[in-house]
Formats: C-alpha cells, structure tokens, sequence
C-alpha cells in the first residue's frame, strides 16, 4: 500500500578478511498522505564475517518516531547476534553456540559480557502541559534464560502542588526446567509547598512473585509504617521432569516422509498395477550423519555413492556426548579422549586427528556431562559409529577421525541449579556432538615404483623452491681469469690470499691447505643429511677422472641458472 519506503546497500569486502554487510533504513507513515497520525523511522546495520563466524543486526529506533501525532515519541535499539565459530582462529571460537536476542536492552541485574552488543532501552516519552509521561520496555533471551520488564513514571505539577506516579516488573524466566521470578514496585506520592514547608505523602508496595507454584510477598510503605504480606505458595525449587518431557520440549522430533506408492507387479494381461503403500520410514533427527565432501550419488534408498580418496562425513548429535566408539569386528573400540593419543593410527586402524581446539591440555573433550532438567548427574553419553560396506557388509576401519566440539546448553547439559540468577553460565565448554570422518591422510616416498621426487621435479611441475638473494661474504675478493693458452687463474683476496695456476682439468687450489680446509667443514656439514663425499675422497685425480670433466662455470653461490 506504498505506506513503507525503505532503502538498503549491500557491501562485500575482500582482503585481510571477507566480509558481508547490509545498510539500510525504512520508515512508515500513517496514513501515507496528509497529516500523519504515527510515523516509525528504523536504521538497520547487519554483517556476516566468516573469519569470526559471527552473524550480526542491530537497529536503532530513531528518535524522531512518534505516536498519537507526535504526542508520543519513541526511542530504543534491537539486536540479534549468533556465533558460528570461526573458519579461521581469530579468538571468537570461544563464543561459538552463543546467541542473544535483545529488544530494549537487558535486565538490570544481568551482567553483560563485553562481547554482547550494547541496546538503548525501548523508551516513550508524552508531555502534555503539567502532565509528563516516560516509560521503557525490554526484552532479552539468551542461552540461559528469557528476561523482560517494563516501567513508567508519570508526573503532574501546578504551581505548589506536585504529584507523581511510577511503576514497573522485572521478570527472569528459565525454560529447564519451567520456572519465573519477577520483581514489581508501585509509588504514588504527592507535594505540597506550604511556603513555611512542604508536606510529602507518599504510598508504595514492591512486590516479589514466583513460579509455578504461584507465590509471593508484598512489602507495603505507607509513609508512617510499612508492613509485609505473603500469599502462595512459599519459595520452592521446580521438580525434576522426566525423558520423555525432555525430550519433546527440547530435541528436535522424528520427522515421517509423505507417502509414495509404489507398484509392486504388473502383468500382461492387464493393465492395472497392485499399489502398495511402502512402511512409513521415520527420520530421527537427533543424531544424523552427512557427506560434507565427496558424494557421487545414491541408490537403493539412501545408499551413498563416495569418492574413496576424497570424502567427508560428519556425524552430528543434539545430544552431547562425553564416550566416544567406533564399531570393530567382534565389538567397539574406544575413541580416545586423551590429546596424547592423536596425530597417529590406534590399535584398530583409526587415525584420531585433533581438532582446532580442544578442551583442556589433556582432555579432547569434555568429559562432564548432566542434564539439568531431569536432575540426573555423571550421565554417560555414547557417540558410537558403524560404517559399513554395503557390497560386503564388512566393516570399515581404516579411516581418519576427528571429534566435532560445541559449546552446548549449559541449561539443559550442566547440573540442576536450584538459584539461578541472570548471570548463570550460558555454555558448557567443548561437549561432543560428532565425528569428522575422512581418508587416513598418505604421504608415499614412491607412486608405482616411480619415486615421488621425480614426479615432483618433472618439467611443468611446481616444487615449492624459490632462490634467494645471495649472501656475499665482504671478507674475500675473487677474480678468475683466462689467458690464451687456456690457463685458468683465480685469485682470492680478503680474509685470505693466494693466487693459484690452474693447469689442464685440474685445480691446483682444491690441495691447497686453507681451501681443504674450508671444503672439509663444507662436507662435514653435508654428510649429515646427504650422500656425497667425505673429505678424504676429494683430490686431484678423483676430481680430473670423475667429477670435473671440464672447466666449472663460477656463479653466486645460490643463485638462479
């Protein structure tokens, strides 16, 4: 109805980081013609930074919106950010499964983190002659729990006379178990300026609420005296539920595929076909496994077709797990949780491959794990898999695996906690929820019988070598020159001098004394890590017969030819 218009840019950028940003603004009015009876003005700022994994939007209410033909103005912020983990470390893997929703900002007791984003209350303001009207609202929901209030205050003067109002509730709300607290307060009072003094009356209550079950007490301030009234049901900590509630109120459900028929037989001599409706096929969604890379199709249902050199699979669980196995012929095997245990194949065949970050020095995983909710302590949790050829229905072992690590719940995957307040962790750290399954990685010294340098070095092929800028030593002079007779003369000046005639194919200087010297460190050194001469096997004559057939070409040591 054309009441909205709105205006929004799309950034990407590319460099130290990749980067996806949106900057936009819409605002209403109404009614879109003529003198407007509310107008709403929202700037919006939202990015996505793979190399942090965090997914950000933040708006602002802006300040010039307003109600009832300005009578009203509004103000305020929302956000909403969520942490993936980061494809690259950059310190921001510690808040991944983290994610706050926020409208107005949070509850006053609630100590934010620095890393959550800063949101200006939902505010309204009116003023109409003596009367002045304020109020603010907000909203918040995190990992641990749901917060959300609302105050107001009112007041009114003429002359002498001054009269206010304000109230407002504070309300925390845990989900695991079901359980609220809220904090309410009420005040009404009035001045008069008496001249010689001013008389103040004032009546005010706070109240506190609780549930389920409902209870609460009242503090009631009449000025003179004040007392305290309780009703309901006193403090109590909510009972324990049991699985299946838990399990319906916080995993996701198994889902059924709609129906296909299927035709079952068809004969010559007639043309109907018997439609038999196959048996429902229930996909739990707990626990799933995935090919992430590498899939060439399917068959048969879900069959996987993989590239065998180059696969993926991930395993992935709602529920954490803190015992890992793999299924071996005649049993499982245990995959160990121990950090020294990887980077090398086990006793069965697994490669066990750290992942990125793990939960302690010594412990891959976290290997605690409660559930909350049902008041159950020191569970055990198996993540176990079995891989299968479907050909031979033998098992597979010879595989890579690394734990898959998430920040998980801590309201639903830590100990009961019987006060929870606003500041309760939201996150228990490195949980496990899965498995990355790929091929054993294979570093060969030879490829059918042709060894591996000679594929490396052939023409086209990339070594990864690159030349240096040579080194001179300023401590030595050389100068090589030849007559017409073919004599070679070198003469090195510097650190030490010497002028050697070179005649036929051999070298006078490789017996002189301080040369000999110098090559017998050089091949000391070499000798350790190649196959080449020792000292004593340099003279003239191995060198005239087997090494220098010709005379050598004198270069830079290092550099390009």
């Amino acid at each position: 109805f054309e009441m909205i218009n709105a205006f929004a840019l799309v950034t990407v950028s590319f460099g130290v980081s990749f980067q996806v940003g949106l900057l936009g603004s819409c605002s209403m009015s109404f009614p879109a013609s003529g003198a407007a009876l509310a107008y709403i003005e929202i700037d919006i700022v939202a990015s996505f930074t793979p190399a942090s994994g965090l997914l950000a939007v933040d708006g602002r209410l802006n300040p010039a919106s307003y109600i009832y033909g300005g009578f009203i103005h509004l103000s305020g912020g929302f956000a909403f950010y969520i942490w993936f983990g980061a494809t690259q470390h950059t310190g921001e893997d510690d808040h991944k499964g983290q994610f706050v929703v926020s409208i107005g900002g949070y509850h006053p007791a609630f100590d934010k983190p620095l890393y959550y984003p800063t949101v200006p209350r939902l505010a309204m303001s009116a003023g109409l002659g003596p009367l002045q009207i304020t109020g603010q609202a907000y909203f918040a929901l995190t990992p641990a729990m749901m917060m959300a209030g609302i105050s107001m205050t009112a007041t009114w003067s003429s002359g002498p006379i001054k009269a206010w109002f304000s109230a407002g509730v504070d309300f925390l709300i845990a989900w695991a178990p079901f359980h609220y607290e809220a904090s309410a307060y009420v005040t009404i009072g009035c001045s008069v300026n008496l001249g010689l003094f001013t008389l103040n009356v004032h009546v005010g209550a706070a109240l506190a609420i609780w549930g389920p079950e409902f209870g609460g007490k009242a503090t009631v301030d009449l000025d003179v005296v004040s007392f305290t009234i309780s009703f309901g049901a006193p403090p109590s900590t909510p009972p324990p539920i049991n699985w299946d509630t838990f399990r319906a109120s916080f995993l996701p459900p198994d889902t059924t595929p709609k129906q296909q028929p299927q035709l079952r037989a068809m004969t010559r001599r007639t043309a109907r076909a018997a439609v038999r409706a196959p048996d429902p096929l229930v996909t739990v969604n707990v626990i799933k496994a995935t090919v992430a890379k590498g899939l060439l199709g399917t068959y048969d249902g879900d069959n996987w077709l993989i590239d065998p050199d180059h696969f993926v699979i991930d395993t992935n669980s709602s529920i954490p797990s803190n015992i890992g196995q793999w299924t071996i012929t005649g049993g499982v095997d245990t995959i160990s949780p121990n950090v020294s245990s990887y980077g090398k194949v086990d006793a069965d065949g697994l490669f066990l491959d750290l992942p990125p970050s793990t939960f302690s020095p010594q412990q891959v995983w976290n290997p605690n794990l409660d559930i909350g909710p049902m008041d159950q302590k020191g569970v055990k949790s198996y993540h176990t898999i079995t891989l299968l050829r479907v050909d031979s229905n033998t098992l597979v072992t010879g595989l890579s695996v690394m734990p898959i690590l998430l920040n998980s719940n801590a309201a639903l995957w830590t100990a009961k906690n019987d006060q929870k307040t606003a500041n309760d962790p939201p996150l228990t750290n490195s949980t496990l929820v899965g498995f990355e399954i790929t091929p054993i990685p294979q570093h060969p010294d030879q490829v059918s019988n042709v060894p591996l340098l000679a594929l490396l070095f052939d023409p086209g092929s990339s070594t990864g070598f690159s030349y240096q800028t040579a080194t001179v030593d300023p401590n030595f002079t050389v100068q090589a020159t030849t007559d017409a007779q073919g004599d070679l003369t070198i003469a090195i000046s510097g650190a030490h001098s010497e002028s050697i005639v070179n005649t036929g194919n051999e070298l006078a200087a490789l017996v002189d004394p301080w040369v000999a010297g110098q090559r017998t460190s050089l091949l000391t050194d070499l000798a350790a890590s190649f196959d080449t001469y020792a000292p004593a096997d340099v003279s003239l004559t191995m060198m005239a017969q087997k090494a220098l057939m010709n005379w050598p070409t004198t270069e830079l040591l290092g550099a390009d030819s």
